[in-house]
C-alpha cells in the first residue's frame, strides 16, 4: 500500500473519538497565589500529586491510562490493514507505547518523551 494511501486510510479510519483519545494528558495547575515558587518546583509537586491520582479539575492518571489503552486497542486494529502512523504527545506516547508492550508488541525504538522523537513498534509473531 502507498504512504499516501495508508495515511487517507488512517485519517478515514479514526475519526474524531480517536484524536481525543490521542490529546495530550491535562494536568492540573492549582498554584496558590500566596505561595510563590519557581515554576519547575510547581511542575514536578503538580505531577508527584498526579501520579498519586489526584487531578483536581483536570484528567486523572486513571482516566489518562484508560484512554492510553483504547488507542492502543485502535492502533492494533488499524495495523491490520498495513502499516499505521501516529503523531501524538510524550507522556501519552509512552503510556500508549507500554499499553502496546503489555499486548506483547516489540519496540524496534522506544518512545521518548523528546521533541521530535520517534518510536517504532511491530506486531507480535506469534
Amino acid at each position: 500500500m502507498q504512504p499516501a494511501a495508508t495515511c487517507a486510510l488512517v485519517a478515514d479510519a479514526v475519526g474524531s473519538a480517536a484524536r481525543r483519545e490521542r490529546r495530550p494528558v491535562q494536568r492540573s495547575f492549582g498554584a496558590s497565589e500566596r505561595l510563590t515558587l519557581p515554576s519547575v518546583v510547581w511542575l514536578a509537586l503538580l505531577r508527584l500529586l498526579w501520579l498519586c491520582d489526584y487531578a483536581g479539575q483536570s484528567e486523572s492518571l486513571r482516566r489518562a491510562r484508560t484512554r492510553a489503552a483504547q488507542a492502543a486497542e485502535k492502533l492494533i486494529a488499524l495495523s491490520e490493514r498495513g502499516t499505521v502512523l501516529l503523531l501524538g504527545h510524550g507522556l501519552m506516547n509512552k503510556m500508549i507505547a507500554r499499553e502496546l508492550r503489555k499486548r506483547g508488541w516489540q519496540a524496534e525504538k522506544h518512545a521518548s518523551s523528546r521533541y521530535w522523537s520517534s518510536a517504532i513498534y511491530h506486531r507480535p509473531f506469534i
